[in-house]
């Protein structure tokens, strides 16, 4: 943990999403055409947590870290985004490991922004078990388990926005 490479874990970080696209359109899920916000970096100790947020904070701007769910996550606007084929995603999310949860360090989700109702959405593809989570009242999500331990949402809003909103004079979060 001691040496940070961080054109290696862009690198990694573009891999997994590309991996994770094709594993989607192999689904039928046309991902490929979706807005994709952010990719999700998990760490399995409080002191990967900390270690990766500086050094994340050298290779963009902390937006936010905020308690969710009894532990904080970050989000951070990268200087240099993931770049594939189909996407450019600005946004790493590192959240701190649940005590009650085990986790492999290295990244575990991509998420989508989708514009149609959850239910539309989800009917498109009645051969995946979609599973309905997350903030209820700001942002809430779909997501499907894929193989190998990785996952991937479905929001309405990019976790930019939802930020934009949460952070705004007068809303309920602070």
């Amino acid at each position: 943990m001691n040496k940070f490479d961080f054109d290696r874990l862009k690198a990694l970080g573009e891999g997994f999403l590309q991996t994770l696209v094709a594993e989607l359109m192999d689904l039928g899920i046309p991902a490929d055409s979706f807005e994709c916000d952010h990719l999700c970096f998990r760490v399995g100790t409080m002191e990967e947590y900390h270690f990766y947020k500086t050094k994340f904070e050298q290779y963009g701007k902390l937006l936010t870290e905020a308690m969710v769910n009894g532990r904080p996550i970050c989000a951070f606007l990268l200087n240099t985004p993931f770049q594939t084929n189909h996407h450019q995603v600005p946004l790493l999310e590192l959240p701190a490991p649940k005590t009650s949860s085990s986790y492999e360090t290295g990244f575990e989700h991509a998420e989508f922004v989708v514009r149609e109702s959850f239910k539309t959405f989800s009917s498109n593809f009645p051969h995946l078990s979609f599973k309905e989570s997350g903030n209820k009242t700001i942002n809430p999500e779909l997501c499907l388990k894929l193989t190998k331990g990785k996952q991937v949402k479905f929001h309405h809003q990019s976790l930019k926005r939802v930020i934009e909103l949460e952070e705004a004079p007068g809303s309920s979060s602070q």
